[in-house]
């Protein structure tokens, strides 16, 4: 997969490529049909790659809207309401389909509520929201 993904980059640096995607048939008997859609980060500025990356995540959306669980990844210090991705999966109704991955967590406040509200989830003790 890396050598793929190295080779489909070559000599594009720095820039954003949207045109180009990477899919990975696993096959296994004793495990259920699943397609699991890594959906990509959206850009905010400038308008133009904003507009492209929300439209790219709409079409993932759509063209899987019922057979596919999807895979969001946020930082833990940023604000979910901020999230253009998670907004996305609000709109297409795919909350239940989808699998959150919390990134950066060594950047969160050690004595902040997030920080609290993360060990409680991740120990699962008592103070852990229902």
């Amino acid at each position: 997969i890396r050598d793929a993904m190295t080779e489909a980059l070559a000599g594009y640096a720095g820039q954003v490529r949207m045109d180009r995607e990477l899919r990975v048939h696993i096959v296994s008997p004793t495990l259920p049909p699943i397609n699991l859609v890594d959906l990509p980060g959206t850009i905010e500025h400038p308008t133009e790659l904003r507009e492209s990356t929300h439209a790219l995540v709409d079409q993932y959306m759509s063209e899987h809207s019922t057979d596919s669980m999807f895979l969001v990844t946020h930082r833990a210090d940023s604000s979910l309401n901020s999230s253009g991705v998670m907004q996305h999966i609000i709109d297409h109704n795919a909350a239940d389909r989808s699998i959150g991955v919390l990134t950066f967590c060594d950047k969160l406040d050690e004595g902040g509520e997030d920080c609290t509200l993360l060990r409680g989830w991740v120990h699962n003790t008592p103070d852990t929201p229902d």
